[in-house]
């Protein structure tokens, strides 16, 4: 049988039309060559107008930094920011990388335990029990991988205003921005603070995975020493990758991507009511991104062993919650919703099969 891949961090829905024509313009006129080492000039100010037009957030282009991939620009950031033996605080459940880039930089990265009770979000009450004197910096998602919280501007000014007292740095994720699924959560980190570092990407919502491109917005007193690191890091990101992004905040893009995140909130629906129907426990569902971590069924097998086992006997591929942290990972599972109804309504159909040989 095939396998149906609910383990990947990767939609169905193919690059949008216009960006795939910008790209092939791009090769055909031969704009193959390096670039500015902080971008191409016109794609920082398409960024900005979206900042502007999206929020009223004002971002002067000279803040933003196009990188290679969100990875590109988080590895930027924590060799910028983090010193020998420094902690950078992140919230258990994570994105896994994130505690590498701390790793790279020979600092050390604190999981700081979240869960349901609190929508999966930090707090200032949490962050000032693992708050330290070599505590340097906190990174955050938002919306979060693998749960999809998303934080609120009051939330955000809190953590905000927690760092500030305390002399750090906060770093926020926002690479599922626009994968919401709350008119209430359309907002930027850039509202709340000129000096919150953000992180952006055109893999997820602009379908673009492959083509490593994504983008900075930096506080005015760190952009110089960033220029630096990201001429000697990378010299410049992806050439053709950043003359085809020049169409992802066109209209057309925009009426594309929105069909998209009302598909994606539909199949949300479906998978949370289904995971639920079989036992799952899922008391936060995603506000945003595109996974469901839930909680594995009453007498189940462990984390890893299901998954290995769901593979091996059923073909459905999903993520051991072991993969993001240590809080209670062998409990949970993270399924993603990146396939069509029909595939999605197969793989609950097979999930159901194997819980019930379980028992």
């Amino acid at each position: 049988e095939k396998v149906i891949h609910m383990e990947i961090g990767e939609t169905d829905f193919g690059l949008p039309a216009p960006i795939e024509r910008h790209a092939l313009a791009a090769i055909k006129r031969g704009y193959s060559g390096y670039t500015e080492a902080q971008g191409l000039l016109s794609l920082r100010e398409k960024i900005s107008g979206f900042y502007n037009e999206s929020f009223g957030a004002s971002v002067d282009p000279e803040r933003v930094f196009i990188t290679t991939g969100a990875s590109g620009g988080l590895l930027l950031l924590t060799a910028l920011l983090l010193n020998n033996d420094e902690n950078l605080l992140l919230p258990d459940p994570g994105y896994p990388c994130n505690a590498n880039y701390a790793l790279a930089s020979n600092a050390n990265p604190v999981l700081v335990p979240v869960d349901s009770r609190t929508d999966f979000k930090l707090s200032p009450d949490l962050l000032s029990e693992y708050w330290c004197p070599d505590a340097r910096g906190l990174l955050i998602g938002s919306p979060a991988n693998p749960t999809g919280a998303v934080y609120s501007d009051r939330e955000l000014l809190e953590l905000n205003r927690f760092i500030e007292a305390n002399s750090g740095f906060l770093l926020t994720d926002e690479v599922y921005q626009g994968i919401n699924f709350h008119p209430e959560d359309w907002f930027t980190a850039l509202n709340v603070s000129s000096e919150i570092f953000v992180i952006n990407s055109f893999s997820k919502l602009f379908g673009m995975t492959g083509w490593r491109l994504g983008w900075i917005v930096a506080p005015p007193s760190a952009c110089s020493d960033l220029l630096k690191l990201a001429q000697n890091f990378f010299i410049c990101a992806p050439s053709i990758s950043q003359h085809a992004a020049l169409a992802a905040f066109s209209d057309e893009t925009q009426a594309i991507i929105e069909d998209q995140a009302d598909t994606l909130r539909e199949r949300k629906e479906f998978l949370v009511k289904a995971l639920r129907g079989l036992g799952f426990r899922i008391d936060a569902p995603p506000r945003g991104a595109y996974y469901v971590y839930a909680e594995l069924p009453k007498n189940s097998i462990r984390s890893e062993e299901f998954c290995c086992r769901l593979l091996e006997e059923e073909f459905v591929a999903v993520t051991p919650g072991t993969d993001f942290g240590t809080n209670r990972s062998d409990d949970f599972v993270r399924f993603s919703f990146t396939q069509k109804l029909s595939t999605l309504s197969l793989a609950v159909e097979r999930i159901a099969r194997f819980l019930r040989d379980l028992n």
